[in-house]
């Protein structure tokens, strides 16, 4: 046919929720009226039923800015998981592995084991001034027993509210304003501009990169095309809330 994929139904997705609106007049005389108007909604996203021969999860955990998607029955749709990011290891001792009471492990003959990235198979020894990430099960090993939910595109509420002041019937201003509540973006900006990965411009966040031994900054040593300092974390994930003045209108 030409066409190297086609779109198919693959499972069953409900969106429930509710909306609720408001319109007043506070105030109308002869020559004036004011009018309000408030909307709120909230929609609940939820996978019923999925394919079993339609891949559940997508992402490479493995590769600097990428996150982790997973689709789940019971859950909703929207959903990214990564690394749970703990700022920069300032100094060699900072990067040795340590067990859940924070004492460092000890290898089979006594050595002392340093933090990796995805041992054996890729095997990366931290070092001081790359991005640390925590160690959620406490074995000296960053991999996928580490990643965690870190947030949802979906969010809790969204609604606009406007107010109108109508003189003679003839003149009308209007302000419109919008919003969205508790949802989580992946800010791609931030995560470009603060990689130094490659000879791509930079923010100035980036003056405040670890240089050498004992500093202290929540920015990771510059590497050219190698290193594991930007890998999807939560260091990414923002809560993108927000209020916007959308309109304001002048009518005759």
């Amino acid at each position: 046919t030409g066409f190297d994929r086609v779109d198919m139904n693959v499972g069953t997705m409900e969106n429930k929720g509710f909306e609720l609106g408001l319109n007043t007049i506070p105030y109308k005389s002869k020559n004036w009226q004011w009018d309000l108007n408030f909307n709120i909604a909230r929609n609940f996203n939820v996978i019923r039923e999925i394919s079993e021969c339609y891949p559940t999860e997508r992402g490479n955990i493995n590769a600097n800015g990428e996150y982790k998607t997973f689709m789940q029955v019971n859950n909703p749709f929207g959903s990214f998981y990564g690394f749970k990011f703990a700022g920069v290891y300032k100094d060699l001792e900072s990067t040795i592995a340590r067990d859940p009471g924070g004492k460092p492990i000890i290898g089979p003959n006594g050595q002392t084991i340093y933090m990796k990235f995805n041992y054996p198979s890729i095997g990366y020894t931290f070092q001081p001034g790359d991005a640390m990430y925590e160690d959620i099960n406490h074995d000296g090993n960053i991999n996928y027993q580490d990643v965690v939910y870190l947030g949802n595109g979906n969010p809790l509420f969204t609604g606009g509210f406007g107010s109108s002041v109508t003189y003679k019937g003839q003149w009308k201003l209007t302000a419109f304003f919008n919003y969205r509540y508790k949802y989580d973006v992946v800010n791609g900006t931030k995560l470009n501009t603060t990689n130094m990965y490659t000879f791509d411009n930079q923010s100035t966040a980036v003056l405040r990169r670890w240089r050498k031994e004992g500093d202290v900054t929540d920015i990771p040593r510059a590497l050219y095309r190698t290193g594991y300092n930007s890998l999807g974390s939560d260091r990414y994930v923002e809560d993108a809330s927000f209020l916007r003045f959308r309109t304001l209108t002048l009518r005759y």
